[in-house]
């Protein structure tokens, strides 16, 4: 088992810590289960991230535990080492940019500064003395703090042609090409449908419906690429109701981006529920299995020779393959290490990023969906449906746990040792005779585990009807099939 735990609506809210997070991040760290705090906020560099849950939850958490946004822009900085790119969202993450190591990061206010009449309400931001750059790329990290400005520019980058051979000049920071006069038809009302996320390609296009649209002009076509790293569109914040988050931004600007052009604007997203964040999230989890002594062994014991179960006088044969079974198990098992049978859980309170993203990210995945953040309802989402609907993280994790030592046959209490039953605490004697559930390996009572309470282990490759105790057999966190 592998878990990855969204942070905003499942563990924290508003910066307090929810109920039951410190201890079900505690038991998946006892258990050695390998977790990623997978989160679509960002605008903080993954160490910082790290320092600030820990000094919360009061738990060690290392950096390589954290994975934001944006962390994945890491692998793309390679390709814009030695190039300029604007990068969004507020001052800092330029700093962010450089830590990932994109050679020269440029900000809405630098390029302000630059020519003031950009943008025609007035800023003051700090001077500065760096020549005109040449954007080849765009990327916004965090949620945009000064919309309008922001938009702006923005659109101005994404119709920059950086081959151009004409320079920038006082009129014109960017290299628009052959024309930069201003198109009386630019002027059509559109309404905007928001955006369509493909969580199986990382490709977005907006939807909008624009009415008298801009559509002549080769200037007006997007020439250099866009990266976002989350659409959410709303967050759980301290405030009541949802807040609005850079899938906002993203929203209104597809919609005016193509009111001005004409064309739907391009993206490459990142974050969730994109199937890129999932492939890098199973990286991380790897590196820490491989970090991690997990090795585990299952003792099962011989001293149930003698075992008088009634139901193994009356059902030798069954008793008999169960047990075998459960021996084949037995040997010793270097346990959860990343590979082909690892079950990976996303952990989240949004269908459309969390539930939608860890639904996509293949069959090895599995979704619990919280009602803590986000998600108030009481059914499952009818368009992104999770694997679980719970109320909180607790419950998720419980889940995760009673999948993770299901899948390993548990060892038998021996009958010498028990002379009373497990559950009810009744002795045992000629006529409360003792049993054994097949699942959880207990001493108990016909009370307790009925003739009746038979399943097959299928995880086990137990395939015929087993006795269970009534606390397996009711068990909400085992589905039979």
């Amino acid at each position: 088992m592998a878990v990855a735990l969204d942070i905003d609506g499942v563990i924290l809210r508003g910066g307090d810590v929810l109920s039951g997070a410190v201890d079900a991040v505690r038991r998946l760290k006892e258990n050695n289960v390998p977790v990623v705090f997978m989160t679509n906020g960002g605008g903080v560099t993954e160490a910082e991230k790290a320092r600030s849950l820990q000094s919360k939850l009061g738990i060690i958490i290392h950096e390589g535990q954290i994975l934001l946004a944006h962390t994945p822009f890491k692998e793309v900085a390679l390709r814009y080492e030695r190039e300029s790119v604007l990068v969004l969202g507020h001052p800092g993450c330029a700093s962010i940019a450089c830590n990932y190591g994109f050679g020269d990061p440029w900000t809405c206010p630098q390029i302000y500064t630059i020519d003031n009449d950009i943008y025609p309400i007035k800023r003051e931001f700090p001077p500065h003395d760096r020549p005109k750059p040449n954007i080849a790329a765009a990327f916004i990290f965090h949620d945009p703090v000064d919309w309008g400005l922001e938009m702006q520019i923005l659109t101005d980058v994404l119709l920059t042609d950086p081959t151009a051979k004409a320079k920038p000049t006082k009129k014109s920071i960017f290299r628009l090409g052959s024309s930069d006069k201003e198109d009386p038809g630019d002027q059509g009302q559109g309404q905007g449908q928001g955006l369509g996320a493909d969580s199986r390609t990382g490709s977005v296009d907006s939807t909008a419906d624009i009415a008298g649209s801009h559509t002549g002009s080769t200037d007006r076509q997007q020439k250099i690429p866009l990266y976002v790293s989350n659409l959410d569109l709303v967050y759980a914040a301290t405030y009541p109701t949802p807040r609005f988050t850079q899938g906002a931004f993203l929203t209104a600007f597809a919609s005016l981006f193509q009111a001005y052009t004409g064309t739907p604007l391009r993206m490459e997203g990142y974050g969730k529920p994109f199937p890129t964040q999932y492939r890098y999230c199973e990286k991380l989890l790897e590196l820490q299995a491989v970090n991690m002594d997990q090795s585990i062994e299952i003792k099962i014991t011989d001293d149930d020779d003698d075992d008088d179960d009634d139901d193994d006088k009356e059902g030798g044969s069954e008793h008999d393959e169960s047990r075998k079974k459960q021996q084949q198990h037995s040997s010793p098992a270097k346990g959860p290490e990343i590979g082909a049978t690892t079950v990976f859980w996303g952990i989240g309170d949004n269908p459309k990023s969390d539930i939608r993203g860890a639904n996509a990210a293949g069959p090895h995945w599995k979704s619990i969906l919280v009602r803590s953040g986000v998600y108030k309802e009481t059914a499952n989402d009818l368009n992104d449906p999770a694997t679980y609907v719970v109320d909180g993280v607790l419950e998720a994790v419980d889940i995760v746990l009673a999948q993770l030592h299901r899948g390993t046959p548990a060892s038998w209490s021996p009958d010498k040792a028990n002379t009373g039953c497990a559950i009810c605490k009744k002795a045992f004697t000629l006529i409360n005779r003792r049993h054994h559930c097949r699942r959880c390996g207990q001493c108990v009572c016909g009370t307790c585990a009925p003739a009746g309470n038979t399943r097959a282990i299928a995880e086990w490759g137990i395939m015929e009807p087993s006795r269970h105790c009534k606390n397996c057999y009711k068990s909400p966190h085992l589905q039979w099939s």
